[in-house]
């Protein structure tokens, strides 16, 4: 299938080792990516949610659709993730921050009502359970962006029952409008999923990603017959997925997150999350040691070890072992980051400072922290 936010064309595909046979008819879907500027009581924030609408007739679309993104408060900018629904109109908004890392950490709700182009309700969290108002409104100043959407099921084998199969789900940020700096943007976007290629065709560059994804398993799998299947099926299962979002933006920096997630068969999946940092104003991906005078100093290195104690309320005298890392020190910086205006945030993926079950771990330091370890030129563009 594939969905373009505005018109949405989707055809899905079941396979048979050597054949592709289309299985449905066409339907037309949208998703749009909302992105809003707003307070909580006094407090201003800004809200970047991925947001998957449909026909109010199709038969998936109940009394929910899914809301996924990140918020934070503009004077930290520090993201919080999010996730929540919307009522069949589209009217009411129900959002959860879930829990942080800490003992300590409590969810926090939003619940808002949708008034053309205004959202207002209010915000339940802390420590306290407070209640504050909320008012939230389109933030016309971000960059307009698309979602494209490919999703695919491919059967190993169609006429066994419990076929193994493989699932391919990406689904792509595209900037709408068209200028120096979306078609730079673009290019970079394409160079992110498909090195090599030139074009800026998002349906051929999606299309294109599935049939590579669907050419392997197909490979890999030349081999199996339905006899070895039968008993279980679970390890002759591929699944591929590709979530692009917005993590923060401002004047001069642009953040895409970009969620991956693969399983090629064994005990489980491998979620890696990365970013794509841009200068919106040289045109230009950022990378670390334009922003650090130096990414290897052991002085950063104790700063992540500081942040990481204050988010998980780890005291200094207690083993970072025993607080779920695999070394009672960071070894290394992390190689996966994002930028905001007042701060970066380090991302360790599964497997590289802590074991499997602890997921990714971000650590999000303040530029207050690294006083003189920030690039001269990277300094000026903050301001």
């Amino acid at each position: 299938m594939i969905y373009h936010s505005r018109f949405l064309f989707v055809t899905t595909y079941v396979i048979a080792i050597m054949s592709i046979t289309p299985t449905h008819a066409q339907v037309i879907l949208k998703q749009d990516l909302l992105q809003l500027k707003g307070k909580i009581g006094e407090y201003p924030i800004t809200m970047k949610l991925r947001r998957d609408n449909g026909p109010a007739e199709a038969n998936f679309i109940a009394m929910a659709l899914p809301y996924r993104g990140v918020y934070y408060y503009d004077k930290v900018q520090q993201p919080i993730f999010i996730m929540g629904k919307t009522s069949s109109n589209h009217k009411k908004m129900t959002l959860e921050a879930p829990a942080g890392p800490s003992e300590d950490d409590k969810p926090e709700y939003f619940e808002l009502i949708a008034n053309s182009n205004l959202y207002t309700g209010y915000w339940k969290g802390g420590k306290k359970n407070t209640k504050l108002p909320v008012v939230l409104w389109l933030d016309s100043a971000s960059t307009d962006f698309d979602l494209y959407t490919i999703k695919d099921s491919f059967k190993l084998m169609p006429k066994l029952k419990n076929s193994p199969e493989a699932d391919f789900n990406a689904s792509i940020l595209w900037p709408v409008k068209k200028n120096s700096f979306t078609d730079y943007l673009k290019k970079e976007i394409v160079h992110y999923i498909r090195k090599g290629y030139n074009g800026t065709d998002i349906n051929y560059l999606l299309r294109e990603s599935r049939n590579e994804f669907l050419k392997e398993y197909k490979n890999d799998m030349k081999d199996v017959s339905a006899s070895d299947v039968k008993e279980s099926n679970f390890g002759y299962n591929y699944e591929s997925s590709q979530q692009w979002s917005v993590q923060y933006e401002s004047d001069n920096i642009l953040s895409l997150a970009i969620l991956n997630y693969y399983y090629t068969g064994g005990a489980h999946g491998y979620g890696a999350h990365d970013y794509l940092n841009i200068d919106k104003k040289r045109k230009k991906v950022i990378h670390i040691n334009e922003v650090l005078n130096n990414p290897k100093s052991k002085q950063l290195l104790k700063i992540l070890e500081k942040r990481y104690r204050m988010q998980l309320h780890v005291p200094m005298n207690t083993s970072l072992t025993d607080a779920g890392l695999f070394d009672n020190e960071i070894k290394e910086l992390a190689e996966v980051f994002y930028l905001t205006n007042n701060g970066i945030g380090f991302l360790y993926n599964q497997y590289e400072i802590a074991p499997y079950g602890a997921g990714p771990i971000e650590i999000f330091v303040p530029f207050s922290d690294l006083s003189g370890m920030l690039c001269p030129t990277f300094q000026r563009m903050l301001h």
